[in-house]
């Protein structure tokens, strides 16, 4: 049996399976949190979800569902047929504004398009971490939010400040107070965390 023909025999769950372990290998290799495949449809001009792994699917029904002529990097990287790479958060808001606003959390991201021979058939995203930086940032928060008692002093830049005080036991209780709440988050990523198969219509 040739390749082509094991590809037209494959069942939509063996397609998803196949699309969840390809999402899951790429997430490793970028470093990433989270991912997934988005596939034309039935609809012309219409890209679906048709996997996503380490985040619940619920999170991200409102895009389930992309048209290619969205001002979003899901649909440039297949109607252009370029990877987009959003390294941050910052690049994200200057370049995909729209999209920006509408997440429900902070993240950088990839986009590459899914090209067989001259056909683009979809598009791998990625989402990378960027928990860890925000929960540990000093110098950025202080540059910009000045580090003002009551207003804009985080718990990074307390800890820096008592330390410089030379109040060690108040930043380290400060700093196990920290990496408290972050085993908190963790955990409960960690449980919402798994492959999720986005049931959808038949592959097109």
């Amino acid at each position: 049996m040739t390749r082509s023909a094991e590809d037209a025999q494959r069942s939509p769950g063996q397609l998803a399976s196949l699309l969840i372990d390809v999402s899951t290998e790429a997430v490793g290799a970028a470093g990433g949190h989270a991912g997934g495949v988005y596939l034309r449809s039935g609809t012309p001009g219409l890209l679906r979800l048709a996997v996503l792994t380490g985040l619940p699917g619920p999170l991200f029904r409102p895009w389930w569902r992309m048209h290619v002529d969205r001002p979003f990097p899901v649909a440039d990287a297949y109607r252009l047929g370029v990877q987009v790479v959003l390294p941050n958060a910052t690049e994200t808001m200057r370049r995909y504004p729209q999209f920006a606003a509408g997440l429900p959390f902070q993240f950088g991201s990839l986009y590459v398009p899914v090209v067989g021979g001259s056909t683009t058939f979809g598009v791998l995203t990625v989402l990378l971490t960027a928990f860890g930086r925000a929960v540990s940032e000093v110098g950025a928060v202080m540059i910009v939010g000045g580090n003002i008692d009551g207003f804009t002093r985080v718990m990074t830049t307390a800890i820096a400040l008592e330390t410089s005080k030379g109040d060690l036991p108040l930043a380290l209780a400060l700093g196990v107070v920290l990496l408290g709440v972050v085993g908190v988050i963790n955990l409960v990523i960690g449980a919402m965390q798994g492959r999720t198969s986005l049931e959808r219509e038949a592959y097109a």
